[in-house]
C-alpha cells in the first residue's frame, strides 16, 4: 500500500538526483511512497512498473535500466531475502528525509548486517564516520587514541543502536557505523556479548565481497540431507577410528589455526566437544575450508550447527559436517 512521503526542497537541488535521467527520477519518487516504514520495497521491474507508469506503455527494459541507474547513484541498494531470495530495495539515506509518526514494522526480512556488502553501504552512509565516539573510522577511536593501524580493534563494525538484547532489530534504520573497539565498549556497557560476531572471529575473518547471505534456513530438506551425511561421516573413518580431538593435539604450526580454535571453544562449545565431534576439525582440514569459504561463511555454518539441536547429534566428523552444510549453503 502507497504511503505518503515528504519532498525536501533539496531534492531537487542534489547531485546524485540531478545526474538521474527523467524517467529514473519518476522512478525514485515513486520507491518513497511504495516502501515500507524501513525505506524497503520489492525490487521488481514489473511491480515497479504497474505502480509508477500505470498509465504509460513502457518497456519493462526501460524500467530496469531506470533501475540500474538508481542502484549506480547509490540511491538504492538491492539485497536478498527470504526463501525465495526475494529481490527488495533499500532507499539509502531514506530516514535522514522521512520522518515516521507512527512507524510499522518492516513488510520484508532484513539483511545480513555481518555480510560485507551491507557493511560497505553503511559505511558509505555514514561517510566513514563512527557513530559512537564521533571520529573517522579510519582513525583511532576517540578513547583509545594508542591502536595501531592494523589493530582489529580500528575495524568497521556495525552497531545496533538498539541492542538486539533490548529488542532491537537487524534493520537499517537501527545500524550505524562504528569502530568495532567502540561496539565492544558499548556491548561491555550493556552487559552483553559482542554482537558482531564476524569480526569476533579473528582467524576466520577474510576480507570478501560476496553477495549477500542471508537465509539460514536449513531446517526444510534435511531428512534426505542427514542421511547423506551420516554416510559422508562412515566414509571418513572405514576402520572406526575416531581423529583426536584439536584441543589434545600438541602443537600447531599456524597461528589462525589456534585463533580458530580459540573462537570455536567460546562461540561453539558443542561443537568443539569431542564428546559430541569426536572427529574435531585439524589443521589441514581448517586450512582446506579456508580454500573454499571465506571466514564469515565457515563461522556461520558452524553457528547453525551450534544452534540445531535437533540435527547436530546425529554428526560425529565435524569437519565433514562443516563442509557438507557449507556447499548446501554456498556451493562447493
Amino acid at each position: 500500500m502507497a504511503r505518503i512521503r515528504t519532498i525536501k526542497p533539496e531534492f531537487w537541488e542534489d547531485e546524485k538526483i540531478g545526474a538521474l535521467s527523467h524517467g529514473a527520477r519518476l522512478l525514485f519518487l515513486c520507491c518513497l511512497n511504495l516502501s515500507d516504514d524501513e525505506g524497503l520495497l520489492r525490487w521488481n521491474a514489473f511491480y515497479l512498473a504497474s505502480n509508477a507508469f500505470t498509465y504509460d506503455e513502457i518497456k519493462i527494459e526501460t524500467i530496469e535500466k531506470w533501475m540500474r541507474e538508481l542502484v549506480d547513484n547509490e540511491l538504492i541498494y538491492v539485497y536478498q531475502a527470504g526463501k525465495v531470495k526475494q529481490q527488495i530495495g533499500y532507499i539509502i539515506n531514506f530516514h535522514k528525509h522521512q520522518r515516521i509518526d507512527k512507524p510499522q514494522p518492516g513488510k520484508f526480512p532484513p539483511p545480513n548486517y555481518r555480510d560485507s556488502r551491507v557493511k560497505d553501504m553503511i559505511y558509505k552512509r555514514d561517510k566513514g564516520i563512527c557513530k559512537l565516539c564521533g571520529n573517522p573510522i579510519s582513525e583511532p577511536p576517540k578513547d583509545a587514541p594508542y591502536l595501531e593501524e592494523s589493530s582489529r580493534k580500528r575495524m568497521m563494525s556495525c552497531d545496533h543502536i538498539k541492542p538486539r538484547s533490548k529488542g532491537g532489530s537487524d534493520y537499517f534504520s537501527n545500524l550505524q557505523a562504528s569502530h568495532l573497539y567502540c561496539n565492544q565498549c558499548k556491548s561491555a556497557k550493556y552487559g552483553e556479548e559482542q554482537i558482531d560476531n564476524e569480526n569476533d572471529t579473528c582467524a576466520l575473518n577474510n576480507s570478501d565481497n560476496n553477495s549477500d547471505v542471508n537465509s539460514k534456513n536449513h531446517s526444510k530438506n534435511h531428512s534426505t540431507e542427514e542421511k547423506e551425511e551420516e554416510k559422508e561421516d562412515k566414509k571418513e573413518s572405514p576402520n572406526g577410528d575416531k581423529k583426536e580431538a584439536v584441543a589434545s593435539s600438541p602443537a600447531f604450526s599456524n597461528p589462525d589455526f589456534l585463533k580458530f580454535n580459540d573462537w570455536l571453544k567460546r562461540k561453539a562449545p558443542f561443537c568443539s566437544n569431542p564428546k559430541n565431534f569426536s572427529s574435531q576439525i585439524t589443521e589441514a582440514e581448517f586450512l582446506k575450508l579456508k580454500e573454499k569459504y571465506t571466514g564469515k561463511q565457515i563461522a556461520d555454518i558452524i553457528e547453525q550447527i551450534e544452534n540445531r539441536k535437533d540435527l547436530r547429534k546425529r554428526y560425529t566428523n565435524l569437519y565433514r559436517t562443516v563442509l557438507n552444510w557449507a556447499k548446501k549453503e554456498y556451493g562447493s
